[in-house]
């Protein structure tokens, strides 16, 4: 019988000495970061019911996730994601606590990846939940807090991109496609596909909408991409995120915090959860993303609370392996 005691499955990895030392340090870098702008630790089980993530909003596949079950038979999963149980978390042990919520936490995320791809299994991610925030301000305070934290990280030569996730939803309602096909075309715009975007718009080539989602990939660079996203959008609710866009970026310059942002409309983020603001942070020289979050308005709700919620994790493998 083959024994498998002397390594670690596929995956995972074992950390030694220096590296250890360097997530301890990151750690308490950003633990400091997000004190100091109010933010409290929370921690979440390493194994939850399988029901926290059985949603449509969520968006993760099954077989992504890790499996077992518990002494009752009932389904449990690896924690693949720390935005779900942290609701969770603030529609039932803070139900009575007074809203707006600033959790934070630092803790690893499971989740399956195809083998040979090169993708850990396990991922170590520090982030921020704001709780009851809606608006402007609480956009504006948590990308001030992640440009913060990415600093004191030692983050260089970082990059914050914005989009909205209305822009997609709305152009691909316009188009009255299924869910299968609407999730194919957010991955072909996410990844910039462009063959297989042209080839999955083929049939809704001579509506507006379909030459919008065609555009998104190329929108990309500083606040001239919101002009001219005004000159291909038709769409009311899709010019409605764009003014938003446009507004934020330019309270953003007020703050002098758009020299480490870009405007990217192709962001769509693989959760289904996200309302309205989403970015993603990456490294100058470095293909990985370092930094992900957004506007979450519709989740809570799911949980029993309803309340507006926008938040980021970054991901601290990345930033240690890009220090390295």
């Amino acid at each position: 019988m083959k024994r498998h005691d002397k390594i670690t499955p596929e995956g995972m990895r074992d950390y030694l000495f220096e590296e250890v030392q360097a997530y301890d340090s990151l750690r308490d870098a950003l633990a400091g970061v997000f004190a100091q702008h109010g933010y409290r630790p929370v921690a979440t089980p390493l194994l939850e019911f399988h029901d926290v993530f059985r949603r449509h909003a969520h968006g993760w596949l099954a077989d992504r996730m890790y499996h077992t079950s518990d002494s009752r038979g009932r389904l449990l999963v690896l924690r693949p994601d720390n935005t779900l149980p942290i609701a969770r978390i603030a529609a039932t042990r803070l139900l009575r606590e007074p809203l707006p919520l600033r959790l934070c936490y630092h803790q690893s995320v499971f989740r399956r990846s195809q083998i040979y791809g090169g993708h850990a299994d396990e991922s170590m991610q520090s982030g921020v939940e704001l709780l009851g925030a809606n608006g402007m301000d609480a956009d504006l305070e948590i990308l001030g807090c992640a440009v913060q934290a990415l600093r004191a990280a030692g983050a260089q030569g970082f990059r914050i991109e914005l989009g909205h996730a209305e822009i997609f939803s709305c152009l691909a309602d316009s188009l009255q496609i299924d869910e299968s096909l609407r999730d194919e075309l957010a991955a072909a715009i996410e990844s910039k596909n462009t063959p297989a975007l042209k080839a999955l718009l083929a049939p809704h080539g001579g509506k507006p909408a379909a030459a919008a989602l065609l555009a998104l990939p190329t929108l990309f660079g500083g606040e001239e991409v919101l002009q001219h996203a005004c000159e291909l959008f038709t769409a009311p609710c899709a010019l409605s995120a764009l003014d938003y866009l446009a507004e934020l970026y330019a309270k953003l310059q007020a703050q002098d915090l758009h020299d480490c942002i870009d405007i990217d409309l192709s962001l769509v983020h693989g959760q289904h959860y996200y309302t309205g603001l989403v970015f993603r942070g990456f490294i100058a020289g470095s293909g990985a993303t370092v930094l992900a979050g957004g506007r979450y308005d519709n989740l809570m709700a799911e949980f029993g609370r309803d309340a507006a919620a926008v938040g980021f994790a970054i991901e601290v493998d990345a930033l240690v392996e890009a220090a390295g």
